[in-house]
């Protein structure tokens, strides 16, 4: 009985600290959430084609032709709302990840620049 007890107290405590490490998790700031994101699409620069932003961002907020014949696109994906300051005089602020892309004439990324607020 004692035994069983205690593995079952060794237990609770053992997932109560993998909960506390789980929780306490620093946020991702927005330099790194936009360093992330231009590294992401830096990459893929001169290869990815538009169905690739929109698979990561959705559908494009807006696309505007180009003089060179391609184009360039804004894409912008909501990550949530962040609530910060005291309770009776909370602010909130949206989390995001924009991007502004510019296509040339076959629809092959030529420059991306990405943005974020966390």
């Amino acid at each position: 009985m004692q035994r069983n007890l205690i593995q079952k107290l060794t237990l609770l405590t053992g997932l109560s600290l993998f909960l506390i490490a789980g929780c306490a998790h620093q946020q991702e700031s927005s330099q790194e959430a936009e360093s992330k994101l231009n590294e992401t699409f830096g990459e893929k620069i001169g290869v990815a084609k538009k169905s690739e932003l929109v698979e990561h961002f959705g559908t494009a907020q807006w696309c505007r032709p180009n003089d060179f014949g391609g184009e360039t696109c804004r894409f912008y994906r909501k990550k949530g709302t962040q609530w910060v300051g005291e309770k009776r005089q909370k602010t909130s602020y949206l989390q995001y990840d924009e991007g502004i892309a510019v296509f040339d004439q076959d629809g092959i990324l030529k420059r991306f620049t990405g943005g974020s607020q966390r």
